[in-house]
């Protein structure tokens, strides 16, 4: 194949950089890579496969193009070599953060080196979901967690469930500083500790003002009947309709309404829907 059919096709330009004799990628080095770089796949794989000097100079072209595909900036930054990764380590961790999960994925996976050169970055992916700051500050690597503290603290923090998983443990004393100033939070640390779970579930759906107004003795109530409910797997249905007559100021005659249904004393209808739903 001659270099101007070479040139019309992405797959011949990588194999041009990838093979071809260096006085033709001289030649032509700008549209060999021009055709690289219509492709992310194989932008990545002249991240991998190409000399260093031929790759280095288009090192960010191909970079960018790869973060349209997001799965290939994880894969870039487990198999680029160090010396080829770093350049564009920030281009690249800015494609990963798009997605909560694949930030997770590169501060789990990536080595010290390419970790460390945008960790802050991955931490602000993976602080974006409470659950998943959670996660990380459980099975990153110490070292890691430590060096982006202020960030899982603050990603996890976003929710009161996660929050009070971590309050105990010695380096995440600033997660409960954050989250004290939560209405709800005092309710859910001194309440009785078998209602514990079912008070961090509300604290998922429902609004925490509300939660900390109703009537104490009630919120025990709704939290033995959702113990009951999650028994019979109807865990979702409860908390969504829990939800729902809390806003509505209706708590109070749907957990008659639920009361009576396991007393068999009313008749169709789902348990814990409830005629307020």
């Amino acid at each position: 194949m001659n270099i101007e059919d070479t040139l019309k096709n992405p797959w011949g330009c990588y194999q041009a950089g990838a093979f071809g004799p260096d006085e033709e990628f001289e030649a032509h080095k700008n549209g060999i890579v021009e055709g690289v770089s219509q492709s992310a796949r194989l932008s990545y794989r002249a991240g991998k496969d190409w000399s260093l000097e031929r790759f280095l100079p288009f090192a960010e072209t191909f970079a960018r193009k790869i973060t349209q595909e997001v799965n290939l900036c994880l894969e870039t930054g487990r198999n680029w070599s160090d010396k080829r990764f770093l350049p564009v380590a920030e281009i690249i961790a800015h494609g990963v953060v798009q997605r909560v999960d694949l930030s997770y994925d590169a501060g789990s996976r990536w080595s010290n080196e390419k970790f460390y050169a945008v960790a802050e970055i991955l931490a602000e992916g993976v602080a974006k979901d409470p659950d998943w700051s959670h996660q990380a500050i459980n099975y990153w690597a110490q070292e890691r967690t430590l060096r982006v503290k202020e960030t899982l603290a603050k990603g996890v923090s976003g929710s009161l469930k996660f929050s009070y998983f971590v309050k105990n443990w010695s380096e995440w004393k600033q997660v409960e500083e954050i989250v004290e100033k939560d209405p709800f939070w005092e309710r859910i640390i001194t309440s009785e500790r078998k209602y514990t779970s079912a008070l961090l579930n509300f604290s998922e759906h429902c609004d925490h003002q509300l939660l900390t107004d109703f009537p104490l003795e009630n919120l025990y109530e709704a939290a033995d009947l959702f113990r009951y409910a999650r028994k019979k797997g109807k865990e979702e249905l409860f908390l969504k309709s829990f939800s729902v007559v809390l806003d509505r100021g209706q708590v109070r005659p749907w957990l008659d309404e639920i009361q009576n249904r396991l007393r068999g004393n009313a008749i169709g209808g789902d348990t814990y829907r409830g005629v307020a739903v």
